[in-house]
């Protein structure tokens, strides 16, 4: 239960990455860590052994599963001698869903409440398939709660799973730390992508869409930070295309230089094709960027197209290299977009508005019962 004068703080197990690596759900354990959240519980923290994290790709079966064994005898033990009272159990894509779920029936056998934050809509995409479908509504099921990053999402999950119990839980990130004053020195129109270099990320439609910039466009350039399982048939395609002129790829870069490169860049573009909610387009937002973005997971509560930036369709080209142009060209479009896209990370993304829903999660799991931010309110804006 939640503290009081009179109570100790309920102990909770958060169990999932922290950086390094750097990642969307290793940035969310990390803030909710370090966020008043561990005024009101005790927080504790398991990290997985997984390979092949840091590249964005998929691990090997093999591998992953003597990793999931060791996940699992580590995690029996900590419910034991921590005496943990809520397992809080992080997860995006599957297989990941499924290995939480079961964790969450463990959990719940030993007597602790289990919270299953799910970071992506692949559970969504693998309840269509008929094959998968009941796989689905059973691991949904299995915690005492689930939460998800959009409020459609949170339907889906009561569609697909009528016994579950979700709630709707953004991302969030430490809004002040990007919302310092950016730099104002002049330089060519700054477009900047950051997460992994891979296919899926839309990167290559990116090189493609620069290569069909109008040549009597203003002056950009294109910087890409972040690594991955393309990352050099990425750095091929940008030599082929003849755009390398157009291009700097960071690589890795860490989090201070990140900031730099942010607070320096005029327009955040994430080309993707799937998405939770993306904490590097937040960090984008709270810096004062406009964007331009794919109408994708959760991406869409978060971006209004024409209020915030561009929305394009995934993979398409044409599309992605108009909206390029369009906010090359129009120095006062940015500016309008950018200030909008900062108050909507303030006033919707901050950390600590984060840790006050998740504290009512944890007391309405606690106490078997609903927070007002739950299900019926799960709806965009404040919980």
């Amino acid at each position: 239960m939640a503290t009081d004068a009179r109570t100790e703080p309920a102990v909770v197990l958060m169990v999932g990455s922290v950086p390094p690596p750097t990642g969307g759900i290793a940035t969310q354990i990390e803030l909710l860590l370090s966020s008043s959240l561990r005024l009101r519980f005790r927080l504790l923290q398991l990290s997985p052994d997984v390979p092949a994290v840091r590249s964005g790709g998929r691990p090997p079966v093999g591998r992953r599963m003597i990793a999931s064994a060791g996940m699992f005898l580590q995690f029996v033990t900590r419910l034991r001698t921590d005496s943990v009272q809520v397992a809080h159990l992080h997860a995006s894509s599957f297989p990941g869903v499924y290995e939480k779920a079961l964790m969450a029936v463990v959990a719940r056998l030993m007597g602790a409440k289990a919270l299953l934050q799910i970071h992506s809509s692949d559970f969504e995409v693998k309840s269509r398939a008929p094959r998968t479908r009941w796989a689905v509504a059973l691991a949904l099921r299995a915690p005492n709660a689930v939460t998800v990053q959009s409020s459609e999402w949170v339907q889906a999950v009561s569609r697909i799973s009528p016994k579950a119990h979700p709630y709707f839980m953004p991302s969030t990130i430490r809004v002040a730390r990007y919302a310092a004053e950016r730099s104002k020195a002049e330089h060519a129109v700054r477009f900047l992508f950051v997460g992994w270099t891979i296919r899926a990320k839309g990167i290559f439609e990116l090189a493609e869409a620069v290569a069909r910039i109008p040549n009597d466009a203003p002056a950009f350039e294109v910087h890409v930070v972040g690594d991955g399982v393309d990352k050099q048939e990425f750095e091929a395609a940008v030599a082929r295309l003849d755009v390398h002129g157009r291009f700097t790829v960071h690589g890795w870069v860490d989090e201070e230089r990140k900031l730099e490169l942010i607070r320096s860049a005029d327009v955040f573009v994430l080309p993707t094709y799937t998405e939770g909610m993306p904490v590097a387009l937040l960090e984008a937002m709270a810096a004062g960027l406009a964007i331009i973005t794919t109408p994708v997971g959760a991406i869409p509560e978060v971006v209004t197209p024409g209020v915030h930036g561009e929305l394009v369709r995934p993979r398409d080209v044409d599309g992605l290299a108009r909206a390029i142009t369009k906010l090359c060209r129009d120095p006062e479009l940015r500016a309008r977009y950018g200030k909008a896209s900062q108050e909507r990370a303030r006033s919707d993304h901050d950390v600590e508005s984060g840790a006050d829903r998740m504290a009512a999660i944890y007391s309405a799991i606690l106490r078997d019962s609903r927070p007002d931010g739950g299900r019926a309110a799960a709806t965009r804006g404040h919980a």
